[in-house]
């Protein structure tokens, strides 16, 4: 059965940061207002409660294992992503997307999509400060510092 709409698939993870997950949802939420074929839901490895900063619990909506359809995947960044770069399930899950899948992020979830190389050759950004990590970006693309 095809799904209409668009469909966001939000990834959360272990020390997300809170606001990079759920600003996009709440977006969608007020959208879906005006547009009821809009969806936004939370996706991660398993299907149980994912602690994110400030120690905020989270249930996830669909496993990697769901394979949820969804037009669009963000990474949220957060003080996690240091561990999610280097997490082959979360790989394996976004190379198993349709190539009609849009890949997007929020603050230093890009550096999961430069790991795996998937920036390669292209523009992006990450946050505003310095971090130790972003010495060395990941993958062969400089990631940018927003102004």
């Amino acid at each position: 059965m095809a799904i209409s709409g668009f469909r966001l698939g939000i990834y959360v993870f272990k020390d997300v940061e809170i606001i990079d997950f759920a600003a996009p949802h709440g977006v969608f939420s007020v959208a879906r207002r005006f547009d009821p074929e809009l969806e936004a839901f939370l996706v991660a490895d398993a299907l149980r409660p994912v602690q994110a900063q400030a120690g905020l619990t989270v249930l996830p909506n669909y496993s990697f294992a769901d394979r949820p359809a969804m037009d669009a995947f963000l990474i949220p960044g957060g003080f996690g992503t240091r561990q999610e770069i280097r997490n082959g399930r979360l790989h394996e899950f976004i190379r198993s997307q349709p190539d009609t899948t849009l890949l997007t992020s929020v603050c230093t979830g890009s550096w999961i999509y430069g790991q795996m190389g998937l920036l390669n050759g292209l523009p992006a950004t990450s946050r505003k400060e310095p971090d130790h990590v972003e010495a060395k970006p990941p993958g062969q693309v400089p990631i940018d510092r927003l102004a």
